[in-house]
Parts: structure tokens; C-alpha cells; sequence
């Protein structure tokens, strides 16, 4: 399926999924359309055994999918997440997720998060909540290399994350490679502003965090060590974030 789009539309009260990009979707896009009660994900891509390459899902608003995440894309090329409004995540899921997940998502198969992941000019409003499998939250935005691996550029700019359930930014499964977080703003969270539960090479320059639930920034799940070796902080740009824990990760000033 090669520049298929949807736009202007609405879909509401579904058993599965809002839209789904399965296997091997080109040059499509879901845009200004309205996303609401969904029995799964609000809008997905999942390459299967063919990949995706530079599909966009901009300018939707995406609200209470009942059983994933708001919007989503398990492997993908060039894939672009821009302008959206996302809310109200019910259960098993967040506002936003990148991943290596699900079937036939490998760099073998070409299917594999690859070149280019923009997440742009997003609003995220008490997204993310708690996996009943893993009995732990889910964060508003969240990777996840379950497969693989994420090795990509992937650039979270602009963004903001307001009152997420539990943690606004999420590491788990793998590792996550080359993730650029930038003018990014944090106000509310359930628990924590990120939760490192696997390794992630990361940059955070110009995020704001403030009125975080837990009382402490960072959650490190991976030990000192590991978090020093894998997450970098501009020290110089960010705001709201307490020195001790800052101390427990690689600092720079730009």
C-alpha cells in the first residue's frame, strides 16, 4: 500500500484497533481526524514481514484506547509522529511508543526501527497507565527494544507531557540507541519524570520538569553504572531537575 490517506474522519467505539499500517505501508498518512474508545491501539503501524517507510500520523487527536497505546509504531523507517493530541491511555499502554515489538519486527527483515523517528509538536494529557501483565505503569512516552535493539535517530522535540499517569518517559526491554529529547515540558506525572528500566543512550537539552509525583526525577532500574554509560544530561538547559539525581548520570555542558 503505497500514499493511501486518511483524513477528516472519525472513528469511534471499536473493537481493535483505530488504524493499523500493517506490513509494508509506504508514503501514508492518518491526518486530522478524530480517534476516540478504541478496543486496542488509537493508531498503529506494525510492518510485519514487509517494512514501513515514511508513514506520518499528523494533526489527530486521539483519546481513552482501551488496551495499547494512543498512537504507535512497532519497528518503521522515517516514520513521522507530529502534531497530535493524545489523552485519557485507559490500561496496557502509553500516550506514545517507539518499539521493536511484536512479530517479524528485526532489522533482517528490514522491519526494524531504522533512519529517521520524529515525534514533533505532540500534546500528551494523562497518558500512559498501568500494564496489568507487568503490574507496573506504563510511561506517556515509551521505548522499548523487546526484539532488537533500537538503533535510530529519534528526535522528541517540542512536546509537551502534562499530567501523565505514572512516568513521562519510559526505557524497557533491550536497549534504546540515539534518542534526542529537546524544548520538552514535563508538568505532572503519577511517579516519576523517566524510568530507566534498560539501557538507553539518550540526550535531554532545554527539558523542563516540574510538579513530578514521586518526589525524584529519575527512577534507575539499571544500576549507576549502567545509567552513567547510557544516559547523557545537558545540565546547562534543563530545569526542575534535582542535583542528586542528576550526580547519578553522565552530565555535560553544552
Amino acid at each position: 500500500m503505497d500514499n493511501f490517506t486518511i483524513k477528516n474522519s472519525r472513528i469511534l467505539d471499536q473493537t481493535a484497533d483505530g488504524v493499523n499500517f500493517h506490513t509494508g505501508v509506504t508514503n501514508s498518512t492518518v491526518t486530522d481526524t478524530f480517534v476516540r474508545n478504541t478496543g486496542d491501539g488509537g493508531l498503529a503501524m506494525w510492518p510485519g514481514r514487509m517494512a514501513n517507510v515514511n508513514n506520518a500520523f499528523t494533526h489527530n487527536t486521539v483519546v481513552a484506547p482501551v488496551l495499547a497505546n494512543n498512537i504507535v509504531t512497532y519497528g518503521g523507517r522515517d516514520i513521522k509522529i507530529t502534531d497530535n493530541v493524545v489523552s485519557d491511555t485507559v490500561t496496557n499502554g502509553g500516550g506514545i511508543h517507539v518499539a521493536n515489538r511484536y512479530p517479524g519486527v528485526n532489522s533482517g527483515q528490514g522491519t526494524a526501527v531504522a533512519g529517521t523517528i520524529t515525534v514533533a509538536r505532540n500534546t500528551l494529557i494523562r497518558a500512559g497507565n498501568s500494564d496489568y501483565n507487568w503490574n507496573f505503569g506504563v510511561g506517556a512516552i515509551w521505548f522499548d527494544g523487546l526484539n532488537e535493539p533500537i538503533n535510530a535517530s529519534i528526535k522528541v522535540t517540542d512536546t509537551d507531557i502534562i499530567d501523565s499517569s505514572y512516568e513521562a518517559i519510559q526505557f524497557i526491554e533491550g536497549s534504546t540507541q540515539t534518542v534526542g529529547f529537546s524544548n520538552v515540558n514535563v508538568d505532572g506525572t503519577g511517579t516519576y519524570m523517566i524510568q530507566a528500566q534498560a539501557a538507553a543512550k539518550a540526550t535531554f537539552t532545554d527539558v523542563r520538569a516540574a510538579h513530578i509525583g514521586a518526589g525524584v526525577a529519575i527512577h534507575n532500574c539499571v544500576g549507576p553504572a549502567g545509567a552513567r554509560r547510557y544516559l547523557r544530561l545537558n545540565v546547562t538547559g534543563n530545569t526542575g531537575w534535582p542535583a542528586t539525581q542528576i550526580s547519578e548520570f553522565e552530565a555535560y555542558a553544552s
